[in-house]
C-alpha cells in the first residue's frame, strides 16, 4: 500500500547531514543548491553550455513532455520546443538537501508555468492560458573529481492549474482527455498532449506507489547503490537511447 496522506514517506536511515553538521558539509550544501537552482536559471535562458555543466556525462532526465531521456537529447529537444514557439518557465520557491558523504539528493520546490494557445468556448479562434503547476523537483548528485553533478533528476507533481490570460475569454477543453490525465499535472498534461508530445502517466504526484519508489530511490542513492539499481527504481532504459 501506498504511503498514507499525512504520513511520512520512505526516507533514508543511515548517516546523513540536512542542517547543521560540519564546514565542510555546508559548504557542500551551498553548492548544490546553486547547482539545483541552475535548472530554471540556465534552462530559461536558453544557456545550453552552463545547462549541460549541471549534470554528470551519463545524466538522466524526466520530464512530462519529454520523457525519459539522457540529457543531451533533452537539451535537443527543448531547443527544438523553443523554436516551435513553446515557453516554459520555472519559479525556485525553496531547497533542501540530504548530504552523504559523496553523494546527495536535493529538492527544490518549483512551480512550472507554461503558456498555450487552446480553442476558444465560443468557436471563434484561440485563446492564451498559462499552466501553473506546483512540484517538487529531486536530484540525485554526486561529487566527481571535487565537482557537485546532477545523476538523476525527477519530479513529484503536486497540484496545478489553469489560468486564462484574459479573463474574458475561456478555452474549450476534452473532458476525456482531461480526465485521462494524472490529478498533479492534470491541465499541464493535457495541454501538452495538444502541442502533440507523448507525456507520460506514471510520474511521481504528491503521494501514490510512483511518489513512494522515487523516495525509494533516493534511500538507494544515499546508501550508495550502483546505477543498475536506481535505473531499475527510476525505470530508466538506457538501450533505447
Amino acid at each position: 500500500m501506498p504511503t498514507a496522506w499525512g504520513d511520512a514517506p520512505p526516507l533514508y536511515n543511515g548517516p546523513s547531514s540536512i542542517i547543521n553538521g560540519t564546514d565542510q558539509e555546508k559548504l557542500d550544501r551551498y553548492a548544490i543548491r546553486e547547482l539545483v537552482e541552475g535548472w530554471p536559471t540556465h534552462r530559461d535562458a536558453q544557456e545550453w553550455p552552463r545547462f549541460r555543466a549541471l549534470f554528470a556525462d551519463d545524466g538522466y532526465v524526466f520530464t512530462t513532455w519529454s520523457g525519459g531521456c539522457h540529457i543531451d537529447k533533452f537539451i535537443e529537444v527543448s531547443k527544438e520546443g523553443f523554436k516551435n514557439g513553446e515557453r516554459i518557465m520555472h519559479q525556485c520557491l525553496g531547497t533542501t538537501t540530504e548530504l552523504a558523504g559523496a553523494r546527495a539528493v536535493a529538492k527544490l520546490k518549483t512551480q512550472i508555468t507554461q503558456r498555450f494557445e487552446l480553442p476558444a468556448a465560443d468557436g471563434h479562434g484561440t485563446v492564451e492560458v498559462d499552466v501553473e503547476c506546483q512540484n517538487r523537483f529531486t536530484f540525485l548528485v554526486e561529487k566527481v573529481n571535487g565537482e557537485w553533478k546532477t545523476a538523476y533528476y525527477k519530479v513529484f507533481y503536486e497540484k496545478d492549474k489553469m489560468i486564462p490570460v484574459d479573463p474574458r475569454q475561456l478555452p474549450r477543453l476534452d473532458d476525456a482527455q482531461l480526465a485521462s490525465m494524472p490529478y498533479g499535472y492534470r491541465y499541464l498534461g493535457y495541454c501538452q498532449a495538444q502541442l502533440g508530445h507523448p507525456v507520460l502517466k506514471d510520474l511521481p504526484l504528491a503521494k501514490g506507489e510512483e511518489s513512494d519508489r522515487l523516495y525509494e530511490a533516493h534511500i538507494a542513492w544515499l546508501a550508495g547503490k550502483d546505477r543498475e539499481t536506481l535505473d531499475r527504481l527510476l525505470k530508466i532504459d538506457r538501450g533505447k537511447q
